[in-house]
């Protein structure tokens, strides 16, 4: 009797599948990532950029950094603007019973990146961004970009010698972007910007992150992969995944409860 139960909690939790597989695959048609060159697969690229400076938007400062050949097409242009201040969010702690929960002390994070599609931007100084694919959120090895501290005196050359970066350009202010897109239609994006500081090292002036699924508010790019046409025909086969769910579902019960009756085969 056990095993009848567990078998038809299996098909309830089942019940509708069909409809959201058609869901991950329909949604996959709006993930903003498609604007995205991806033909490196894991393996990241580097694209080289400008730091256009510090400007006021919507009443808050932003290092402003520009950058050609990240999205696919012609004449299409990225921007990445990072907070040059952080922000004061709740820390975290844990409560009874092994519990994490947000406690009233308030701890400086880093800003919140916002990543857009905008005209060229021109400066003197140079911006990287690093952008992957395919990358396992949650397993995410890390790295020195990930220890980074706002104030704290820093080698920008560690971090390009890090991801294998032949590149001798190091002038002030400094900025640098990892972008990595999941399978799971979500993406983690950080930044840094240094400015000089003692010597031949550099201090970090301010950091930046990003951490949401593909349709958050902070990242915006325009549709010319994607198209909203096939998108919009496509939510009108919602109908049809219903009915299939509804036909289906007995079938599966059915095969369920052959295979539990009959056991597994040895």
């Amino acid at each position: 009797m056990k095993q009848l139960m567990l078998m038809i909690l299996a098909v309830l939790a089942l019940n509708g599948c069909i409809t959201r597989s058609y869901y991950r695959s329909n949604e996959q048609l709006r993930n903003p990532a498609r604007e995205f060159d991806s033909g490196f697969g894991p393996s990241f690229r580097v694209f080289k950029g400008v730091n256009a400076g510090v400007r006021e938007i919507g009443g808050e400062r932003f290092h402003v950094l520009g950058f050609s050949g990240p999205l696919k097409g012609e004449n299409r242009f990225l921007r990445v603007m990072v907070p040059v201040k952080g922000r004061l969010s709740p820390a975290a702690e844990v409560a009874a019973g092994g519990m994490v929960k947000e406690s009233k002390r308030l701890i400086q994070r880093p800003g919140n990146i916002i990543i857009t599609e905008e005209g060229k931007e021109e400066g003197d100084a140079p911006a990287y961004l690093l952008v992957r694919f395919a990358v396992n959120l949650k397993g995410q090895q890390r790295n020195p970009f990930h220890y980074l501290k706002a104030g704290e005196i820093s080698d920008p050359g560690e971090v390009f010698r890090y991801f294998g970066i032949q590149e001798t350009d190091i002038r002030y202010p400094l900025a640098m972007v990892e972008l990595d897109f999941s399978n799971t239609m979500k993406y983690i994006a950080r930044a840094a910007v240094w400015e000089r500081g003692p010597g031949e090292m550099g201090t970090v002036r301010s950091l930046g992150v990003d951490i949401d699924s593909f349709d958050g508010p902070r990242l915006k790019v325009q549709w010319q992969e994607r198209s909203r046409l096939v998108y919009g025909l496509r939510q009108a086969g919602y109908a049809g995944t219903v009915i299939a769910d509804a036909v289906t579902a007995p079938v599966q019960l059915v095969m369920l409860l052959i295979y539990g009756l009959s056991g597994p085969v040895r």
